[in-house]
């Protein structure tokens, strides 16, 4: 059995790396902001939307 540590952490039978990279945890608070971002301004959008449209009927 062969242990695994951080500077080499491929897997000896499928060659798969088993711990991810540092920088990728960095990109992924990115890409969890921008999608947050973009949730709140699709639903601002919509409210906004449906407001100009009840005034509208009103």
């Amino acid at each position: 059995m062969k242990i695994l540590n951080q500077v080499d952490s491929c897997c000896p039978e499928c060659h798969l790396f088993l711990i991810p990279a540092q920088d990728i945890s960095q990109q992924l608070r990115a890409d969890e902001q921008f999608l947050r971002f973009s949730i709140l301004l699709i639903v601002f959008i919509l409210l906004v939307s449906v407001y100009i449209y009840y005034l509208n009927f009103v």
